[in-house]
């Protein structure tokens, strides 16, 4: 009875996210590899390769997240992992690309329009297209209770240590020490 009250005493926006929370992951199970309880994506989202993405639990995509798996480019076949952890906050807008390996530990807050991945299109020879010279990967990892701020790019290779700080608009090209907190074009200690 007291839930009942409970959800009843909320404002709309926080019984609409309560009945995501607990209704997503159980309708959706079966399109993931993986999906924990209480975890959600709030649409409108862009979800591509579901079947390689492990959620765990209490984990929420906000409003016009795009998250694609690729597993084919060009004819090349790939074995993504897509790895979140357990009450990771992904903000609205993020654009997460995985054609190898993203894992991205427990407690780990994205901010609004972040763009995370591990791939890069081949541009070397320049009579071909680069649509069409296919692709290269590096894992990216991002540690336990990391902050990642608004707008900020993780390219292919990098990890972020744990609980280290990303500053607003900063592109991150190299690994972040544990604890520590960068800024900028690209990303250094401040």
């Amino acid at each position: 009875m007291n839930k009942i009250m409970k959800f009843f005493g909320m404002n709309k926006y926080e019984r609409r996210l309560s009945l995501c929370r607990n209704l997503y992951s159980r309708l959706n199970k079966n399109k993931f590899r993986q999906i924990g309880a209480k975890s959600y994506f709030l649409d409108p989202i862009y979800l591509s390769g579901t079947k390689y993405m492990e959620i765990g639990h209490g984990t929420g995509f906000w409003h016009h997240a795009r998250v694609e798996v690729i597993d084919e480019w060009n004819e090349t076949r790939f074995s993504p992992q897509f790895q979140v952890g357990n009450n990771v906050l992904i903000g609205q807008d993020a654009h997460i690309v995985c054609a190898n390996s993203i894992m991205i530990e427990d407690d780990v807050l994205i901010s609004s329009g972040v763009f995370i991945t591990d791939l890069a299109h081949i541009t070397s020879n320049p009579d071909i297209p680069v649509l069409q010279q296919g692709l290269t990967t590096n894992p990216v990892r991002i540690c336990q209770g990391a902050f990642i701020g608004k707008d900020v790019m993780i390219m292919p290779g990098v990890t972020l240590g744990k609980h280290c700080v990303i500053g607003a608009n900063a592109v991150v090209t190299k690994d972040v020490a544990d604890y520590a907190t960068v800024a900028g074009v690209p990303a250094r200690p401040i």
